[in-house]
C-alpha cells in the first residue's frame, strides 16, 4: 500500500466551498483501512474560518512549517498554534487539535489564557 509519509490537512468548519463532512467522512474511512493513520496523516479542524481565509475563525499559520518538521525530522504536529480576535476584538492565542479532538476548557483558569484547554475527545 502506498501513502504520503506525513500529510497535514487544516479544513475550516464554515468553508462553503468543501464541505467539513465530506473530509472527516474521507478521514474516518482511510482510519478504518489503517489504523495507524495518525502516524503519516493528521486533520485539523478550524472553527470560524472560511476558503483558506476570512472570518471570524483562527488561521493556522504554521500547517507548512509543521508539515516539513514532520517529514524532515519526523516530529509530528499533536497541536497547531492559531490567534484570532473575539467579539470584542482582543487577540487570543490557542491551538488546534488533530481530529477526533477538539479544544476543551479544563474547566479553570483564565479563559483567555491557552494553557486553560488541551486536546478531548
Amino acid at each position: 500500500m502506498a501513502y504520503l509519509n506525513a500529510r497535514t490537512d487544516t479544513h475550516t468548519k464554515s468553508d462553503p466551498v468543501i464541505p467539513l463532512k465530506g473530509s472527516l467522512q474521507y478521514y474516518d474511512s482511510v482510519t478504518a483501512v489503517i489504523p495507524d493513520v495518525h502516524d503519516h496523516y493528521r486533520l485539523f479542524e478550524s472553527p470560524g474560518l472560511g476558503h483558506c481565509l476570512g472570518g471570524p475563525g483562527a488561521q493556522p499559520a504554521t500547517a507548512f512549517d509543521a508539515l516539513r518538521a514532520w517529514v524532515e525530522n519526523g516530529t509530528a504536529p499533536d497541536t497547531l498554534p492559531v490567534t484570532f480576535a473575539d467579539k470584542n476584538g482582543t487577540m487570543n492565542s490557542r491551538f488546534l487539535c488533530p481530529y477526533p479532538q477538539k479544544v476543551r476548557y479544563n474547566g479553570q483558569g483564565d479563559t483567555a489564557d491557552e494553557t486553560s484547554y488541551s486536546c478531548k475527545v
